[in-house]
């Protein structure tokens, strides 16, 4: 076991590909292809020169942002693409479609010469060392470090890995053009960095500018301070993989994930959220169990606290608490969430944004709410008129008549109130 720092610094090399056109006939299309668009040329002569010099040209033509990345120069018997930027890396395709008598025309695109440069998380040369960390090494990447965009340790499983404050790691969703801030494409390649193999340490993540990262079928332990990141406008630790689990300490900030988490606690100490923590959690697939005392508890409490006027969780995308929330000032957010069932609570505020369900199921449990934030198709289960709103409810854009009530006849305020509103 060793301990491996992330420099980089290696000297960045230009991404090199080559497109091959055969057996050429006189209406035969050919076609490159990079982030999703696609540029062809029909041949109007039946040589592979007349094809690589029409897609050249074609290339050169294109506005589209990730092609003008990419200079396209015809060597006659096939064309060269080189990326402008060295340490770039861009995937292009090939095609060829039948448009003469035998339909045997091939392009042939193959990458000639692979990207590397600083921001290449697999180059030996951006470590301590220069060499790649190993099982069980203990990765730092550290406050001030160049950024890392590219490439992957998917084949790593550290014994613990360290991210500092203001890291970036991961590609944005949207990649901006550098020539015209206005103007961009869908990223097409991978935004999320491979870490872990098959049974990798902790991760502690601790306020990243964006950290996005693959962590394929692996389960690791992740302790998280995140916070709201201007790079991706929304969460700026993500976390994505193929395995069905991961296991979630977030003591502040915004998490996503789209693999089904196992266990989730907010706030560092007891699943507490204190007075100045803002907690939200999100994710397509993520079904979040709270465990209640000390992190590494292995027995299952009933519920979720949230305690301090000030604190916030914002459970989103799919996220659910199914064995139920208890809160002591607070405010809970839900948003496309699944039916979230509250036990013993006292919420500052309670939003039920559209789509969302607030279930209060426990006859003998009282659930109190300052103010209750009802939004269009949202639903609200009372089935024993537990629920009891201090102050008022508010209907957000919406009217009475936009809302689902399942409660019963005792409730502790009057829903009728609103009719008409």
């Amino acid at each position: 076991m060793a301990d491996k720092y992330w420099q980089g610094g290696a000297a960045a090399v230009a991404n090199e590909w080559r497109a091959t056109p055969a057996n050429v006939e006189v209406g035969d299309v050919f076609t490159l292809t990079c982030a999703g668009v696609s540029v062809s040329f029909t041949a109007t002569a039946a040589t592979v020169a007349n094809v690589t010099a029409g897609l050249t040209a074609a290339w050169n033509a294109s506005t589209h942002p990730a092609h003008e990345e990419v200079t396209a120069v015809d060597d006659t018997t096939w064309v060269t693409l080189t990326a402008d930027d060295a340490g770039n890396p861009v995937v292009i395709a090939g095609s060829a479609t039948n448009g003469g008598a035998t339909d045997d025309q091939t392009l042939t695109v193959a990458e000639q010469t692979a990207a590397t440069g600083p921001n290449h998380i697999d180059e030996p040369e951006n470590w301590s060392g220069g060499s790649l960390p190993v099982d069980d090494d203990v990765i730092y990447i550290q406050t001030g470090t160049p950024e890392i965009y590219y490439g992957s340790l998917s084949t790593v499983d550290p014994s613990a890995l360290y991210i500092e404050e203001g890291v970036t790691i991961g590609l944005p969703d949207w990649h901006v053009d550098p020539d015209d801030v206005t103007s961009g494409y869908v990223e097409y390649r991978d935004t999320h960095i491979p870490i872990g193999s098959a049974s990798p340490g902790a991760y502690y993540i601790d306020q990243p500018a964006m950290c996005f990262l693959d962590v394929g079928t692996t389960q690791p332990v992740v302790y998280c301070k995140s916070i709201s990141s201007e790079v991706t406008d929304g969460a700026a630790v993500q976390i994505t993989g193929s395995g069905s689990g991961i296991e979630i300490h977030l003591e502040s900030g915004r998490f996503w994930t789209d693999k089904a988490t196992t266990v989730a606690n907010i706030g560092r100490q007891n699943n507490t959220v204190g007075t100045t923590t803002v907690a939200e959690l999100e994710g397509s697939n993520a079904t979040v169990t709270c465990y209640q005392g000390d992190a590494y508890t292995a027995s299952p409490s009933t519920k979720l606290v949230v305690s301090g006027e000030d604190a916030r969780v914002h459970f989103t995308g799919g996220a659910a608490c199914p064995l139920g929330v208890a809160a002591n000032g607070g405010e809970i957010v839900m948003e496309n969430a699944a039916p979230i069932h509250v036990l013993v609570s006292d919420f500052t505020a309670l939003h039920i944004l559209p789509g969302s369900t607030l279930t209060c199921a426990e006859p003998n449990l009282s659930c109190a709410v300052d103010t209750l934030h009802l939004y269009k198709t949202c639903e609200v289960y009372d089935p024993h008129g537990v629920l009891d709103c201090t102050n008022d409810i508010e209907l957000e854009q919406c009217t009475l008549a936009d809302i689902t009530f399942r409660s019963a006849a005792d409730q502790n305020f009057d829903y009728n109130q609103y009719a008409g509103a």
